[in-house]
């Protein structure tokens, strides 16, 4: 199913900067949004469909969870924290001719991270 080779024909490595610049912008635009946009407010709207809003979930997707009573955080934290560490290790061991597969992981891995910060 995976071929994973162990660091003889590995690149992940230098596809981890990727990751932290998906790390970094991610950050920087929601600290854009806490500081500019009041909650539940629609602070922008960019297209007649689509607009900035500053809002906090709890849970997950669509506030899946989100009145769980705070025990859905340690699970969400512990999920992404495992994922990151699978898909880490998983990076670093693909084969260097898979560059769609690294860049395709290192984003993953860049949201997953930008997720664990946001409920740590």
């Amino acid at each position: 199913m995976f071929k994973i080779s162990f660091y003889k024909n590995a690149n992940g490595w230098k596809y981890l900067a990727v990751s932290l610049a998906v790390i970094i912008l991610d950050q920087l635009t929601k600290g854009l949004i806490r500081n500019n946009i009041e909650l539940n407010s629609i602070g922008y709207s960019v297209t007649p469909f689509f607009s900035i809003v500053h809002v906090h979930n709890e849970g997950a997707a669509f506030s899946f969870l989100s009145d769980a009573g705070g025990w859905q955080r340690y699970f969400f934290l512990s999920v992404s924290s495992l994922i990151s560490v699978f898909l880490f290790f998983y990076l670093l061991h693909t084969d260097k001719e898979k560059k769609y597969t690294c860049i395709s992981v290192t984003l993953i891995l860049g949201g997953a991270i930008g997720n664990l910060i946001d409920r740590a």
